[in-house]
């Protein structure tokens, strides 16, 4: 008699942990041509260390000119020591990207062919577009135009389509070049415009950003815990308001493990050349319930006491306008 045995292999359908990194504003200082030299490849090969698999650059790759030709040739420049990540680039452009004027986006789409063009609106392939990677859905939106400047978000009605066919997956990341933060020099509206109500009501775990060369990662509100994570900058220079804990030349690196999302920001902080130095760590997403807890004190006698977790305490700059004071 023969014994007939079934066996049933379960197949999980549980996404892999990944990693990737955010940089903005890889442009010049000022002091060099096309890209900052003395930052981004040192930057670069601080980014390979941590093995992330994806590498997100959120515009101003270069500094810019007003010839077409000679910001192609800056583009070639960043590509150059781009190449050397071990990890797929994706690539948006920013205002400074976009100085050569008419023909900027052919030659964009030229420059980087492998960059997604199926999942875009027409006319803008390779810059706004969106891509999946272990079950997170990773969204490009570009701000800028070549002949008209600042620009509203571009194409509004694609990028509510797209989040609301997206509710599928554990996470959604998007990424431009102008932040929502200092909204009234940005096209993207404050947080109660529409572009980042739509984040929002999609509960898009995070919105990254470059344009104003400093780090500042914080939820805005608006209606959803969405948070904001203004990148420092890959090279760009420094300029007023003069924060020096937020201007810091560095990179984002984020790790997706399920629910949870932890971000770390590391740049060179003992100025031995190598970014390996995290100066500051946040969690985007929380597997089971986030933590709360106290952040600040403020006691009208000392004033205010930040005694909140890193994890926790963040905060957006602001300064006082009209006859606001302080009592």
């Amino acid at each position: 008699m023969h014994t007939l045995l079934l066996l049933i292999a379960t197949v999980s359908n549980a996404s892999e942990p990944f990693s990737f990194t955010v940089v903005g504003d890889t442009q010049t200082d000022g002091s060099h041509t096309s890209i900052n030299w003395d930052v981004l490849p040192p930057m670069i090969e601080g980014m390979n260390a941590l093995e992330p698999d994806l590498s997100i650059f959120v515009g101003d790759l270069v500094g810019g000119s007003g010839s077409l030709s000679a910001t192609v040739s800056q583009w070639q420049d960043f590509d150059s020591v781009t190449s050397a990540l071990t990890s797929r680039r994706y690539l948006v452009p920013g205002n400074h990207d976009m100085y050569g004027g008419q023909g900027t986006f052919n030659a964009w789409a030229t420059m980087w062919p492998e960059l997604p063009r199926d999942n875009s609106p027409e006319g803008e392939e390779g810059m706004t577009y969106y891509f999946d990677y272990e079950g997170v859905r990773f969204i490009s939106v570009l701000t800028d135009d070549p002949v008209q400047g600042y620009v509203s978000v571009t194409q509004p009605d694609w990028l509510d389509a797209v989040l609301a066919e997206s509710g599928d997956f554990e996470h959604i990341f998007v990424y431009t070049h102008h932040p929502v933060s200092f909204s009234t020099e940005s096209p993207t509206g404050g947080s109660e415009g529409r572009f980042w109500q739509s984040l929002i009501a999609a509960d898009v775990t995070g919105f990254f950003s470059g344009h104003w060369h400093r780090y500042q990662p914080s939820q805005l509100g608006g209606g959803g815990e969405t948070w904001e994570t203004i990148i420092g900058t890959g090279g760009g220079a420094f300029f007023a308001p003069w924060r020096e804990y937020q201007q810091r030349y560095g990179f984002l690196f984020v790790e997706v493990d399920g629910a949870r999302v932890d971000a770390t920001f590391y740049t060179d902080s003992d100025g031995d050349g190598d970014y390996d130095d995290a100066i500051d760590h946040y969690v985007m997403s929380w597997d089971g319930e986030p933590e709360t807890g106290l952040v600040a004190h403020y006691d009208f006698q000392e004033g205010l006491e930040d005694i909140g977790a890193l994890s926790i305490s963040k905060s957006v700059d602001g300064a006082l306008f009209g006859n606001a004071n302080w009592l």
